[in-house]
C-alpha cells in the first residue's frame, strides 16, 4: 500500500519532514528541493541566496548574481533586480547602486563608473565637471573638452 506524503515531506519508506528550509509538494517524493531564494542540495539544509544574488525557481540550482546596472541588498531575493536610477551605476552582483559624482550624469541602468559623464555645456576638470568657459561650448554630453568659438562668433 503506497502512502502519499504531506507537503514538505519526503519518503525513504516512511514519510519524513524535509530538512531545514527545503520543500516539495504533496506526493511520493524521494527528496526535497530548495525553495525560491535558496540554494543547496535539497536533501540537507538549503542556504539563503546572499545580497546581490537571486533564485526565481524551486530546485537545487545555484543562485544567480544580479546583472551590472542593477542592485539589491536583501538576501533571499526571488526575482530579478531593479535597475539603478539615473546618475548612478552598479557592477555585477552589487548590493547597492553607486552615485556618480555631483556634477556628472549617467543614464538609468548604467553598469560602470565610466558611464558617469559631464552634461552638454560642461567638461571634466580634475574629478568634477565644470561649465565651459566664456567663449566656448559643448553640444553633447561626455567628458570631452569644450570647443572655442570662432573669432567674431558669440554665444546666445
Amino acid at each position: 500500500d503506497c502512502t502519499t506524503c504531506a507537503a514538505n515531506e519526503y519518503t525513504d519508506g516512511t514519510c519524513k519532514p524535509c530538512p531545514g528550509d527545503s520543500v516539495n509538494d504533496v506526493g511520493f517524493f524521494e527528496s526535497c528541493l530548495c525553495p525560491m531564494g535558496y540554494t543547496g542540495p535539497g536533501d540537507s539544509d538549503c542556504t539563503i541566496c546572499g545580497a546581490g544574488d537571486y533564485k526565481s525557481t524551486t530546485g537545487n540550482a545555484a543562485c544567480s548574481p544580479c546583472e551590472a546596472g542593477t542592485a539589491h541588498a536583501v538576501a533571499g531575493r526571488t526575482t530579478a533586480f531593479e535597475g539603478c536610477l539615473a546618475d548612478s551605476y552598479s557592477l555585477a552582483q552589487a548590493t547597492e547602486c553607486t552615485a556618480c559624482a555631483e556634477t556628472f550624469h549617467a543614464d538609468a541602468g548604467s553598469t560602470q563608473a565610466s558611464d558617469c559623464q559631464c552634461n552638454a555645456g560642461y567638461t571634466v576638470v580634475g574629478a568634477a565637471c565644470a561649465a565651459c568657459g566664456g567663449g566656448s561650448y559643448k553640444v553633447a554630453s561626455g567628458n570631452g573638452a569644450c570647443t572655442e568659438c570662432n573669432a567674431g562668433d558669440f554665444l546666445d
